[in-house]
């Protein structure tokens, strides 16, 4: 569920904003608005023959029309008929003090028998302004049911608060126009909630809609350019005082820190840094020092007074590079794989200001980068210089889908001597485009593809994924003994095999993934928490938009009570005790998209029971999130589109700094 880039998110539940609601609902509500106008200014009777009578062209309307009247429209109907033999028969006192009691519960049944019977009644309009293919999916229903509750908690309160002037004053009625209780109670209350749920209904789609939308902004002027990798500008040094970046040069993982002397004890010194990514936006750090007693800053021994970051940490300038491209949208950081600049600069309180750039990469200059589409193969082929064979891996991305997500991994394992393959398996051409139905053997054969190249050493081939991507893996590994993988590494994994995932969210009913044909059993996530929470976000912000801490959706919400369900996780859990290698599995204990760090403990309970964990490697990083990689990584914006990864800056720091030599160890001592 990583994902590398901005885009459309593949974990929407469905757009709020087509499950709109007003338009055709106000028609059903015609009949009850011209009742309640006309029942304080005219005789019940007449009142109701009127409301009767636009109910009844509804539903004469609705069978012209060679469609079934809705639940509103016959439900009215029904109402209105049992409130005219009561006129009729009734006497005229209690009609007054109970008429307005009477209509809101009426009103209140219609809306309650509706929920009964599993069909709230706004749905029927909504599905009138909306693409079939929506009217199952989860967000559709759970934002229907939430507007049908709404009415029914207003009318429930309304048809309470009329009831007070009869019970509290005996002879109050509609027409008592000097009475405060009943002006309040019979009219003043009761409008004021029906007004909020008539509010609510035109606008509650919007906002939830707007949570689950990605924030397209571009800004006015367009991206900016990267800074160039050149030196031939700076001003590294003024007098006595000079700047080093150390090293000068340097691939994305490495540490990299910042070096000043040759200035006054105690003077102070503000760090700051500045880059463009690969997509042009512009990221930004700044952090204050005291030179120590032999006039020396550095940020390899040395924490800041106040700054982007707090702690001793030789690259935190770079990972705490803030976003900082005006009018648009905060996205994740994206790296490029050629030399980019990382402009420096040093200002010394007394006067004297330090320039210098770095030389970031996210690859080797020599490595060389292939795109694969053959024999079903589609794939993304990284190998070091010279001519092999090289230990391999064999890289798969999580639910972006594509190439992209593990390009970075991937070239920095090139960088380090291993060839590395990622192979696709949806959202890039030649693929399915969704994840649903996946066969497992499309990973299979890419790993086999990938161990018979030439440049690979067959017998020296691991195999690393993430998300969606590690359940593939695992889940294939699992079911196929014969695999050229002598080693795993299992990034935000998965324990269990899950449903498929659309444009517009989970796929109920349908896996994930295939395998010798049959589907792969597939635990299904429970949304209902997660649409809370995106309800309760859609009323805070009610359709403003904060560009800097835009609404995220917390898919975790909807995994978790899976996990609690002792059933779903024996239908669907990975048999992982069935691979015969040795498993790195790596997560982030604050992973807001679905729970890795439990479910890597869930697969290594399974080996160690089965005892095949021996060589195993379990990490958590409580502060992490989801979307881990090697480097030091700008971490201040953890989501991308509308899905929030979660953990803080510092704690994925923290992650992605270890997880690239902690790879890198596992893969020496499991390829040898």
């Amino acid at each position: 569920m990583a994902k590398a880039l901005p885009a459309r998110s593949r974990t929407s539940p469905s757009d709020g904003r087509s499950s709109r609601s007003g338009g055709g609902i106000f028609a059903g509500f015609a009949p009850w608005i011209v009742y309640w106008i006309l029942v304080g200014n005219a005789s019940f009777v007449t009142s109701v023959l009127v409301a009767l009578g636009l109910s009844l062209a509804n539903n004469l309307v609705a069978l012209a029309r060679h469609r079934t009247p809705k639940i509103l429209e016959i439900g009215s109907t029904a109402v209105f008929a049992l409130f005219l033999a009561i006129g009729l028969a009734g006497q005229k006192q209690f009609i007054e003090q109970w008429i307005q009691p009477l209509g809101n519960f009426g009103f209140f049944a219609i809306v309650a028998v509706s929920l009964a019977m599993r069909k709230p009644f706004t749905i029927q309009y909504a599905e009138e302004q909306t693409p079939p293919e929506l009217w199952d999916t989860d967000g559709f229903r759970y934002v229907n049911y939430f507007l049908t509750w709404v009415w029914a908690a207003a009318m429930g309160l309304m048809t309470v608060v009329s009831t007070i002037p009869p019970i509290v004053e005996g002879s109050a009625t509609m027409q008592d126009a000097g009475s405060p209780l009943s002006i309040a109670f019979y009219w003043v209350v009761p409008f004021t909630l029906m007004g909020i749920a008539i509010l609510v209904t035109i606008k509650y789609p919007d906002w939830f809609g707007n949570i689950a939308d990605d924030a397209d902004d571009v800004p006015a002027d367009g991206p900016d350019l990267p800074i160039a990798p050149t030196t031939a500008s700076d001003q590294p040094s003024t007098g006595d005082a000079e700047l080093a970046i150390v090293p000068a040069e340097a691939l994305i993982d490495e540490p990299v820190s910042l070096r000043v002397q040759g200035i006054g004890a105690g003077e102070s010194v503000v760090l700051r840094a500045s880059t463009v990514d690969v997509l042009g936006h512009r990221w930004k750090s700044e952090a204050s020092f005291v030179a120590d007693e032999r006039g020396i800053v550095d940020t390899a021994s040395m924490s800041p007074l106040d700054g982007t970051y707090d702690r001793v940490d030789a690259s935190g300038w770079l990972w705490s590079m803030r976003f900082a491209s005006d009018d648009t949208t905060p996205s994740l950081f994206v790296p490029s794989l050629d030399a980019t600049g990382v402009h420096v600069e040093a200002v010394v309180a007394g006067g004297a200001t330090l320039t210098r750039t770095l030389i970031w990469r996210g690859a080797n200059p020599e490595v060389s980068v292939r795109e694969v589409s053959e024999d079903g193969v589609v794939a993304r082929l990284l190998l070091p210089a010279g001519d092999g064979p090289f230990p391999g891996v064999v890289l798969f991305g999580g639910s972006e889908g594509g190439l992209d997500g593990q390009f970075s991994n991937a070239a920095l394992l090139a960088s380090r001597g291993y060839a590395a393959g990622i192979v696709g398996y949806f959202g890039s051409d030649g693929l399915p485009p969704e994840l649903k139905e996946i066969p497992l053997e499309t990973i299979a054969r890419g790993v086999r593809w990938f161990a018979s190249l030439p440049a690979v050493d067959a017998d020296q081939v691991a195999a690393m994924a993430i998300s969606r991507g590690s359940e593939a893996l695992l889940a294939t590994l699992a079911r196929v003994d014969d695999l050229p993988v002598r080693s795993v590494v299992a990034v935000s994994p998965s324990a269990l095999t899950w449903e498929g995932l659309g444009d517009r969210g989970p796929l109920k009913g349908v896996s994930a993934w295939t395998f010798a044909g049959e589907p792969v059993p597939a635990a299904t996530t429970v949304p209902r928490k997660l649409y809370d929470d995106m309800t309760k976000q859609a009323f805070r912000a009610r359709g403003r938009r904060d560009r800097l801490h835009p609404p995220l959706m917390h898919m975790g919400l909807s995994y978790t009570p899976t996990l609690d369900d002792q059933h779903a996780v024996a239908a669907a859990s990975i048999e992982a005790e069935r691979i015969a290698v040795p498993l790195l599995l790596l997560a982030g204990g604050d992973d807001q998209i679905w729970p890795s760090s439990r479910m890597a403990e869930m697969i290594e309970s399974r080996r160690d029971d089965a005892g095949v964990a021996g060589a195993d490697h379990v990490q958590v990083w409580p502060g992490a999130g989801h979307f881990l990689r090697m480097g030091h990584l700008p971490t201040a914006v953890s989501w991308s589109g509308p899905v929030a990864f979660g953990g803080t800056p510092a704690g994925t720091a923290t992650a992605d700094a270890e997880l690239g030599p902690r790879v890198l160890e596992f893969l020496a001592a499991t390829l040898g």
